[in-house]
């Protein structure tokens, strides 16, 4: 079976009635990594062609330049925060809706709080780099 075949073969199988959850669930993830590059300021990046990393002469390398420069690493690397934040978001809200498991309900609690307190934290570090 070929690439050609097996994506066609997914694609069906998305766009199936029988599957329009997967459809929407496949949407939803699509939207929010593409929302992710967006606010972390993928455009900007692509538009002016700034470098993915900068290299200095003494042999440092900068992932996230401190000043006006924004490169593509550091594009790549606020939009992760931001879908972990997202996702801790996300499993906290699960936790409240979950009742039938309390020990899932706060495994799940825990493990949100802690992805919202880390993205948090790193985002405002990165901040106050620049």
């Amino acid at each position: 079976m070929s690439i050609r075949d097996k994506l066609r073969s997914a694609i069906e199988y998305l766009y199936s009635p029988d599957n329009s959850d997967s459809f929407w669930n496949a949407a939803t993830i699509i939207a929010v990594l593409a929302i992710a590059f967006l606010i972390g300021g993928g455009i900007y990046v692509l538009y002016y062609g700034y470098p993915f990393v900068i290299y200095t002469s003494t042999g440092q390398i900068y992932y996230i330049y401190p000043g006006s420069i924004q490169v593509g690493a550091e594009v790549i690397i606020i939009a992760v925060l931001l879908i972990m934040g997202a996702a801790g978001f996300y499993l906290v809200y699960r936790a409240t809706t979950t009742v039938e498991d309390p020990e899932l309900y706060q495994q799940m609690l825990y493990i949100g709080v802690v992805l919202v307190f880390i993205s948090f934290m790193a985002l405002f570090a990165f901040a106050a780099a620049k």
